[in-house]
């Protein structure tokens, strides 16, 4: 069964949040303005670095512009949510080299100011990009960078984001044990600071966890095994896809539209699988996201295939 791993990518809203430790660079030729009249361009920033989520392609052209605005306007803090929230639209995008050099860029600038949230963002976010270009050894490094920063200052969500992404990563190359490990710790921080979509991504993630070992299971010749971790993957995936549901989250609902596809089709739910696949690459297009299309089409191509093969008893259970 083919399985993309898609690790959750949380919108960075927290940046107003930003840690006063920052030493900002210098803008040659300008004064930095009253922090206070940069407070609307910065929370545009994070706005704009929402948008990853849900326009990407208007995300980008928002923190493009704020880039030069907070440039102008002497907001050189403003400027700086500003190229991460490109950086994270980008990804989104799938142009993971230009947000690898924008993030590359920005942990440069900031890491001389000490451990912030923004650093432990930016490191996380960079790991993403490593991960999506298939670099899994860079990713972790900096996934657990990010960590270390994060518990610095004492940021648990910060912690708890590098820490999902790096169960996402176990899943990928097959460490499922140590993947729900980094699942439930994950889950514990997001709890502890009651962060919503934290929690619904986690819910995406252990789905992730139990498809893998519902395929290693039926690859040991453990159907019986195989089946109940399918069934556990699915009623993870219909969690997530409810709780983003409540939040209005286009992209988590389009990842966990695809997980309870997949774990309809391992279940032999064909007819389901296919309605839960068809959600998904409507919503990706919707938010520009470039990798998830091409994800959503191969596992409803698998679908069809499957359904194709599967005898036409007269399956009822209802659709996505």
């Amino acid at each position: 069964m083919m399985r993309f791993v898609h690790p959750y990518r949380s919108t960075l809203t927290r940046l107003a949040c930003l840690s006063a430790a920052i030493v900002l660079p210098a803008v040659a030729g300008s004064t930095p303005a009253p922090q206070d009249s940069c407070a609307p361009l910065a929370d545009q920033a994070a706005a704009a670095t929402g948008l990853s989520d849900a326009d990407a392609k208007a995300g980008l052209a928002q923190a493009e512009s704020l880039i030069t605005r907070a440039a102008a306007a002497g907001c050189p803090l403003a400027g700086l949510r500003a190229q991460a929230a490109r950086g994270d639209n980008l990804l989104t995008l799938g142009r993971y080299q230009e947000a690898e050099d924008v993030y590359q860029q920005l942990s440069k600038t900031l890491d001389p100011g000490g451990p912030s949230i923004l650093l432990a963002g930016v490191l996380r976010r960079l790991g993403a990009a490593y991960y999506f270009t298939g670099e899994l050894d860079r990713a972790l490094q900096q996934y657990r960078a990010s960590i270390g920063v994060a518990q610095k200052i004492g940021d648990r969500m910060d912690v708890a984001k590098a820490q999902g992404d790096i169960g996402a990563l176990y899943v990928q190359i097959g460490w499922l044990d140590e993947a729900r490990q980094a699942q439930e710790e994950a889950l514990a921080g997001y709890q502890e600071v009651q962060w919503k979509p934290g929690i619904a991504g986690t819910a995406n993630n252990m789905s992730q966890v139990d498809g893998g070992m519902g395929d290693r299971a039926l690859a040991s010749g453990d159907d019986a095994a195989a089946r109940t971790h399918y069934a556990a993957m699915y009623h993870a995936a219909r969690q997530a896809f409810q709780e983003f549901q409540d939040l209005h989250n286009t992209r988590g609902i389009a990842v966990a539209s695809a997980n309870v596809g997949i774990a309809a089709a391992a279940l032999g739910h064909y007819h389901e699988a296919i309605g839960w696949h068809r959600r998904a690459p409507a919503l990706r297009r919707r938010i520009a996201d470039a990798h998830g299309q091409g994800t959503s089409l191969a596992t409803t191509a698998g679908a069809l295939r499957g359904r194709a093969r599967a005898p036409p008893a007269g399956y009822s259970a209802a659709t996505g």
